[in-house]
């Protein structure tokens, strides 16, 4: 009888152990998405060949958002920005959250550009900047 007690208890540990072995792939708990540009706030307008530095507002989903990236695509004056958000952490605060990062750009040919930022719902924000 004791034997099979025994039996049975180290069978469950063995049985509940293993359940909650997860993969390490599991535990990276790793996410990047298109985040949403709130606002954009700097200057209108800029010499050639000078930095110019915009503040881009972003909202992350929970606490555990980072800025990811831009990915740019220019067409003549026009550039469509994709900032994405990086999720990392399995534990993460319900909260929304604004993270402002830093956008940079610089140009050596004088004119009128065009910004835009684009959104998770396939619409964008838009900021000209004159270029002199």
């Amino acid at each position: 009888m004791k034997k099979t007690i025994l039996s049975v208890i180290i069978l469950a540990s063995v049985a509940i152990c293993t359940s909650c072995n997860k993969a390490e792939e599991d535990l990276t708990c790793s996410e990047t998405k298109i985040a949403k540009v709130l606002k954009v706030e700097g200057p209108k307008s800029m010499n050639i060949n000078q930095e110019l530095v915009l503040n881009i507002s972003i909202e992350g989903l929970n606490g555990c958002a980072g800025f990811g990236n831009y990915s740019e695509t220019t067409i003549g004056n026009t550039t469509e920005i994709i900032t994405t958000a990086k999720y990392q952490g399995c534990v993460c605060t319900q909260a929304l959250i604004t993270l402002v990062v830093p956008y940079k750009f610089i140009k050596s040919t004088p004119g009128n550009y065009v910004l835009k930022f684009s959104q998770p719902d396939n619409s964008f924000i838009a900021y000209n900047i004159t270029v002199q």
